[in-house]
């Protein structure tokens, strides 16, 4: 009888244990959820942009913002969606996400407008 009392605790202590470690997870996984999400918008904004240079020459910061407008990010088992709105407000931080990674050059003016291509090791593969 003893034995299996002790038993019984243990596997409740364990349940517990594991109960807590599970919610300080998921509190950990909603307190970053936004900067992921907002991660997994210029994530995906770039590869719409670098698919785009593939095809085309060069794009000004405008035509990344019309290219970006409303593009979706969404985890895995959760209820949040990010959205872009407006492609112009968000075009910033992904040319310069593109830029420090290389993916992108500047090109020059073309009607008084900077533009970008891909970068040199974009291009060649």
């Amino acid at each position: 009888m003893g034995g299996s009392f002790l038993y019984i605790c243990g596997g409740i202590l364990l349940f517990a244990i594991s109960t807590s470690i599970l919610y300080i997870m998921g509190i950990k996984r909603r307190m970053t959820e936004e900067k992921r999400l907002t991660d997994m918008l210029i994530n995906n904004g770039a590869v719409r942009v670098i698919n785009y240079l593939k095809k085309h020459d060069t794009i000004t910061a405008d035509g990344i913002g019309y290219l970006i407008k409303e593009i979706k990010a969404k985890e895995f088992m959760s209820s949040k969606t990010a959205i872009v709105q407006d492609g112009r407000a968000f075009q910033k931080r992904i040319i310069e996400f593109m830029l420090e990674r290389n993916y992108i050059e500047e090109a020059g003016f073309d009607k008084g407008k900077k533009t970008y291509r891909l970068a040199e090791k974009k291009r060649s593969k």
